[in-house]
């Protein structure tokens, strides 16, 4: 609904503006996800999914039971989206990016590159260095504390994408609060 995703030949791929999407902070990249899917909601379920009834299809005695079940599915995404939680929640009004803001954790620019050739992320990496990250390190846990691990794949996919040895090497060392281990040294220079 927020036109993020695209289907092309039965698969879901990035759709266009994605990627400027992916480099906004999380508070304004779930923003633009919840204006983007509110806008693309019919005024019902719009109404139904931002009410403070416990029972939004209640506010609309005489639906059908097609629409009744739309407005029960609206309700239920917008529950994921933390727009409701029974009731609406604050995340509906117009500073939802500010209050999630305060929910989550800030944003770091820091990791620990270890010589096992793991890169441990202490918490949300800033979204630019993050987009860098992916291209030449995969990742293989996200959490509060993420893990991302290099291999011969990964590097060859941020080669492929542009990167060379010296700007892998210089984002290692700009994010590592250890600096760069030798093993990954190796491996990049390989």
């Amino acid at each position: 609904g927020a036109r993020l995703l695209a289907q092309r030949d039965g698969t879901l791929v990035a759709a266009t503006g994605s990627r400027g999407w992916l480099d906004l902070a999380l508070p304004q990249r779930w923003s633009a996800l919840r204006d983007g899917w509110l806008a693309s909601l019919e005024h019902a379920e719009r109404a139904a999914v931002t009410s403070d009834d416990a029972d939004p299809a209640a506010r609309f005695p005489l639906a059908t039971a097609a629409t009744r079940e739309r407005l029960a599915l609206a309700a239920q995404r917008a529950t994921r989206l933390g727009l409701r939680d029974g009731v609406a929640t604050a995340l509906v009004g117009d500073d939802g990016a500010e209050r999630l803001a305060s929910l989550v954790p800030q944003e770091v620019s820091t990791a620990y590159v270890q010589p096992d050739l793991t890169i441990v992320v202490p918490g949300p990496l800033v979204p630019t260095l993050e987009s860098r990250l992916r291209l030449v390190a995969d990742l293989e846990q996200r959490s509060t504390a993420s893990t991302y691990r290099m291999t011969l794949a990964s590097l060859s996919r941020g080669l492929a994408a542009g990167e060379d040895e010296t700007s892998i090497l210089e984002l290692l060392a700009s994010i590592s609060l250890t600096g760069v281990p030798q093993p990954v040294a190796y491996l990049v220079r390989d």
